[in-house]
């Protein structure tokens, strides 16, 4: 297990950097030595590699050019032989069943009123297709199994496009000009995807995806992982995602038991992660509060408004950036930098702080504290920080606690 991972477990448990307790059997704080402070310094976060270039057609003639090209190095067949020429081909929708397997071609789907709203095509294999598809009523086209390499499916009306256990598939490019549009992935991986589809919808299901460049209106990771992606929406539903290297641009995400590393997000409305764990993590100021409930958060920069019940955070430097409130309830800081100076911070419930520092600017920053309750915020081993050694009642109006605690 590596030193982050057993942090993030530990963190989870209300433990140190190296397995105590952070907070004792009668109230008391189990830490016996600190880490190096966290500098007051803004936080380098990887950029995503190998992000695709936007969604285009694909060209199919480049394709018809290198076969032609094969065809006149071979030794047994004369050049006369060797054209340049790609297949096209027009269908309705019920013929399309056959297109089990392509090599650069152009189809073209029309989807007729009395055509069925429903067709699955068994793939063997598509490679160097660009097909376009039009319908006016809902329709599922569902692309199960083979390989896919190469494919540019351009989207015009309230389509559904599924993929479904596909063995391989890569350089798959999607664009959708209707709101109804819906892309599914589920059971396969992708190498290079890149959807256009900014009122559409994607979603992603037990699947894994490398190298994405999205435009989309609702992005859904279920149950999956994706790496060095970079993504803009209007909204992010994640749940038992896992992802790593990843640039998010989402007004409204919601990370249910994620596991988040070396990412960023965004030019956000409001961010909320639920039972998760993130490392090196930036999360810029969001217009409304960041919230994160259970989990552990190591090693990040996280700016704004920020609502922290029953979290974790250890090796954070707080008030980098774009400086908002602070509220805790049941939250455990371990290792922590206060870098702005009066920064707001409200401690409610049974919150505990260990190894704190106000000490690491040229002038030092102490945190306007308040408590929440009756119930005094406990905090060892805090340097130059008076304002957590005896902290007073929070003055009038009280901030109410909108998660139950639970017992």
């Amino acid at each position: 297990m590596s030193r982050k991972s057993a942090l993030f477990a530990c963190l989870l448990m209300a433990c140190d950097s190296v397995g105590r307790s952070i907070v004792g059997e009668h109230g008391t704080l189990g830490v016996d030595s600190c880490e190096a402070p966290v500098a007051c310094e803004p936080l380098e976060i990887e950029t995503p590699r190998d992000v695709p270039e936007p969604a285009a057609p694909v060209d199919i003639k480049l394709c018809a050019q290198a076969a032609a090209m094969q065809c006149a190095s071979s030794a047994t067949t004369p050049v006369s032989q060797c054209a340049a020429s790609a297949l096209e081909l027009s269908l309705n929708f019920q013929g399309a069943r056959e297109l089990t397997r392509l090599g650069c071609t152009a189809v073209h789907v029309l989807h007729a009123a009395d055509d069925p709203a429903e067709l699955r095509i068994d793939l063997l294999a598509w490679e160097s297709v660009r097909l376009d598809f039009e319908s006016a009523e809902p329709v599922t086209l569902e692309l199960a199994g083979g390989r896919i390499e190469q494919v540019s499916l351009s989207l015009h009306g309230p389509i559904r496009l599924r993929f479904v256990d596909n063995e391989r598939v890569h350089d798959l490019r999607v664009q959708a000009d209707s709101a109804a549009a819906q892309l599914e992935l589920e059971r396969t991986r992708v190498t290079a995807l890149s959807v256009d589809a900014p009122d559409g919808q994607l979603l992603l299901r037990r699947g894994r995806v490398d190298y994405a460049n999205l435009s989309v209106r609702r992005l859904d990771l279920e149950s999956s992982s994706v790496t060095d992606a970079s993504w803009r929406a209007q909204t992010l539903n994640a749940s038992d995602a896992t992802l790593y290297r990843v640039r998010s641009e989402v007004e409204r995400s919601v990370l249910s038991a994620c596991n988040v590393t070396k990412s960023s997000f965004l030019s956000c409305q409001s961010l909320t992660a639920i039972q998760g764990e993130m490392g090196d993590v930036h999360i810029a100021k969001c217009a409304e509060e960041i919230s994160i409930y259970g989990g552990a958060v190591v090693h990040s920069q996280l700016e704004g408004d920020l609502l922290l019940d029953a979290a974790n955070l250890a090796g954070l430097a707080l008030g980098v950036g774009e400086v908002g409130w602070i509220r805790t309830w049941d939250a455990h800081l371990f290792n922590i930098s206060f870098c702005a100076d009066q920064q707001e911070l409200t401690l409610g419930g049974a919150s505990a702080a260990a190894c704190v520092h106000c000490d690491l600017t040229p002038v030092p920053s102490q945190p306007a504290a308040c408590q929440l309750g009756d119930q005094m915020p406990r905090a060892e081993q805090t340097y130059g920080c008076a304002s957590l050694l005896l902290v007073p009642q929070c003055e009038d109006p009280v901030p109410e606690r909108m998660r139950p605690p639970r017992r």
